[in-house]
């Protein structure tokens, strides 16, 4: 769920675990790779930052709905490192569990 909407923080980058502390404030996280889409924000890391800040907030509510999922989409790799990271909560699989991995 979305912290602003939740009205768990103000701001997008000051929820903690929001993948905005690195896009907005720059800030270094080891599970996020940098979306190809981000470097269209502006020509420079400050640029970026803005202007993605401004999306964020600007974003209007229904087509924020549409546009982004709260299932966590990637490969079970990525998921570990996300649970691993910091007790962060990833959805349980669904269908037929894979022999060997545990979520």
């Amino acid at each position: 769920m979305n912290a602003v909407r939740a009205k768990i923080e103000e701001s997008p980058e000051e929820y903690r675990y929001s993948s905005s502390r690195y896009y907005i404030l720059g800030e270094p996280d080891d599970i996020i790779t940098e979306d190809p889409g981000y470097s269209g924000f502006g020509v420079n890391k400050e640029d970026r930052q803005n202007e993605y800040l401004k999306y964020l907030l600007e974003m209007d509510e229904d087509k924020a709905g549409k546009e982004l999922s709260e299932e966590v989409v990637g490969s079970e790799e990525f998921k570990s490192k996300l649970r691993k990271k910091e007790g962060r909560l990833v959805p349980k699989r669904q269908g037929r569990p894979v022999p060997g991995i545990k979520l």
